[in-house]
């Protein structure tokens, strides 16, 4: 079994959330450390070297398959790198993806990224 950080699309309410329906929720968490959130035209990208807010998200444990839906989904190795972080409050490590690069001229920032303090919430 996986323990995953979701922060877009695949929580719960959201149109993704079907990939991993079933998984046992264990709560919402905000990262440890501090990360960039933008918004990619209808999903979030986070940037791993670019120090900004705590991201807000949802815990899930989930089983192998799940975990390659969601590399799949994500495109795990090509947009999207999957890896170990902590978050505030949680025991254990817990898988996030972090984008490997992006164009920054389809970059949005917009209404779809809300700062509550200083964590980042996407819609």
């Amino acid at each position: 079994m996986h323990k995953i950080f979701v922060y877009g699309t695949l929580r719960e309410g959201f149109r993704n959330h079907r990939l991993i329906r079933g998984a046992k929720f264990l709560g919402a968490y905000h990262t440890l450390k501090k990360y960039r959130m933008e918004s990619y035209g209808t999903f979030p990208i986070l940037h791993e070297d670019v120090p900004y807010a705590h991201i807000a998200g949802e815990v899930y444990e989930i089983d192998d398959d799940m975990l390659d839906r969601v590399d799949f989904l994500e495109s795990e190795g090509y947009f999207y790198k999957r890896k170990k972080i902590k978050l505030k409050n949680f025991p254990d490590l817990v898988w996030c993806y972090f984008t490997i690069d992006y164009d920054e001229e389809f970059v949005k920032r917009d209404r779809n990224i809300k700062e509550k303090g200083k964590v980042q919430v996407w819609k």
